[in-house]
């Protein structure tokens, strides 16, 4: 089941503003975190997001690596999201997630040492943080970590003829959205 796990609305800020935001509200951004995001090709979008999970637990131990992650979110349809989404939800999110890592599963990036990358957020008692995981396609992964994606898109480009796929997946989302509106509505 595909359940939008959070709507986020980018503005068009700059990853430096985005930066700046989270130093105002006390935010660890680590150094490997900055320096990921100052090699991306961050570009700044004015649009709506939304965002599902894969859970790390939905993977046997051995088995939760990055490739395997991403694999699971194609077979599901999911889209990569941009990194500046990791920004926002850091912005936004004071969390209060089942998880204590949430890794936003932008297209990872190559830092100075060569290691592949991608920015996810974590709170401790120091506070929220925004850091950088590793996320070669062989590194394993904990069973805590919550993997968000871009929610499946239906539009005429996609529907294809042989495929019902993203239709499918849209009628799913329909579906469980409605099933939340009943339930509040009982209430």
């Amino acid at each position: 089941m595909n359940t939008i796990y959070k709507t986020i609305k980018t503005e068009g800020i700059s990853a430096t503003a985005l930066l700046e935001k989270l130093e105002k509200r006390s935010v660890t951004v680590s150094l490997w975190a900055k320096e990921v995001i100052g090699i991306s090709k961050f570009k700044p979008t004015k649009k709506q997001y939304d965002l599902v999970a894969i859970r790390g637990d939905e993977f046997t131990d051995g088995k939760r690596t990055t490739k395997n992650i991403y694999a699971e979110a194609d077979k599901r349809g999911y889209g990569i999201p941009p990194i500046e989404l990791a920004l926002y939800l850091r912005c936004i999110e004071q969390l209060d997630l089942d998880y204590p890592h949430v890794a936003v599963m932008h297209e990872p990036i190559r830092d100075s040492n060569g290691g592949l990358g991608v920015l996810a957020l974590h709170r401790n008692d120091d506070g929220g943080w925004l850091y950088a995981w590793l996320a070669r396609p062989e590194d394993e992964w904990y069973r805590e970590v919550l993997f968000l994606f871009l929610a499946p898109q239906v539009s005429p480009k996609n529907l294809n003829p042989g495929s019902s796929k993203p239709l499918r997946l849209a009628l799913e989302n329909l579906k469980v959205k409605i099933d939340e509106v009943l339930k509040n509505l009982k209430r």
